[in-house]
């Protein structure tokens, strides 16, 4: 089997002890005697260009051992130009629906944060197609990872016997209806991958006309799994009450109306796993693991 695992965020949180620890631990040391590649790819956002050189150092130092050899690529903010906006307005709310969760607004600034995002996400993906073209080989499974993400438990080629997307029940929702939605971390084979890691073009494609009015969470969407959006203009269904952008990749996936936490329907083609995992703060030096919001079930 082989592997791409792609990270995408901030560098500190990267190079901080559990992130580093955890990652050989729990994952590499697991995994290599199974694959017969294991690559990383690491896209750091917004690092000031000043530092570049000293993080592209300090995570090929921390990223060495064995077949692992870091692939750091370094990517600017979103212009925030794109055909369809991220940005939103709150929704209205009435006296029925003061206990109802409510669209919340999306600031510019949130959206520049959502697009720089999947932009990452994206183009550290084109980096492992490049990889894939350069050295004729073909990953089998691609795992994108936060930077701040700590492996606290073992993960096993039995996690991937099954042939679908995989987020695990672990993740940023305290609502069990938004289960799926996990922006942690995110495993797909690879033929099922380009949805994913192409969500930008969601927003960027010229035939999105802008976003649905009125009901709109059933309308069609382009699915990604055989290319970009086309040849049919599309508008952008907006997230329902309480969802956030996440929600447009489970609807990539298959999702539709979500009825309650077990249904199909939540997750589409996405199946959740038992992989165990924390988020880190901190730096190279130091670094502390959160687990309450994000303990895994």
């Amino acid at each position: 089997m082989a592997v791409a695992v792609c990270a995408t965020g901030k560098s500190g949180t990267m190079l901080s002890p559990p992130v580093v620890s955890g990652f050989y631990h729990h994952f590499y040391n697991n995994m290599k005697p199974y694959t017969r590649k294991l690559s990383l790819f690491i896209a750091v956002t917004n690092e000031p260009k000043l530092h570049e050189q000293t993080t592209h150092a300090g995570l090929l130092a921390k990223y060495k051992k064995g077949s692992v050899l870091a692939n750091v690529q370094f990517v600017s903010s979103h212009s925030g130009k794109k055909s369809c906006s991220v940005e939103s307005k709150p929704a209205r709310v009435g006296p029925r629906s003061v206990m109802k969760p409510q669209r919340q607004a999306v600031s510019r600034a949130e959206s520049v944060r959502i697009l720089t995002a999947w932009k990452a996400i994206q183009k550290v993906y084109q980096t492992v197609e490049m990889m894939e073209v350069n050295e004729s080989i073909k990953f089998d499974w691609i795992i994108r990872m936060r930077t701040d993400l700590v492996w606290i438990s073992s993960v096993r080629t039995s996690h991937f016997a099954e042939k679908a997307p995989l987020v695990p029940y672990g993740d940023i929702w305290v609502n069990p209806l938004q289960s799926c939605m996990n922006d942690h971390l995110f495993a797909c084979p690879r033929e099922q991958c380009r949805p994913y890691f192409n969500t930008l073009e969601l927003w960027e494609s010229p035939l999105c006309t802008g976003p649905s009015q009125g009901d709109d969470s059933a309308s069609p969407l382009p699915s990604g799994l055989e290319g970009p959006p086309g040849p049919t203009p599309y508008t952008l269904p907006s997230p329902p009450a309480g969802f956030g952008p996440m929600w447009l990749v489970t609807r990539r996936y298959g999702a539709t109306t979500c009825e309650n936490a077990d249904s199909a329907s939540c997750c589409g083609r996405i199946k959740r796993t038992s992989w165990n995992y924390a988020l880190a703060r901190g730096n190279s030096t130091h670094g502390t693991v959160q687990l309450d919001r994000y303990a895994p079930h």
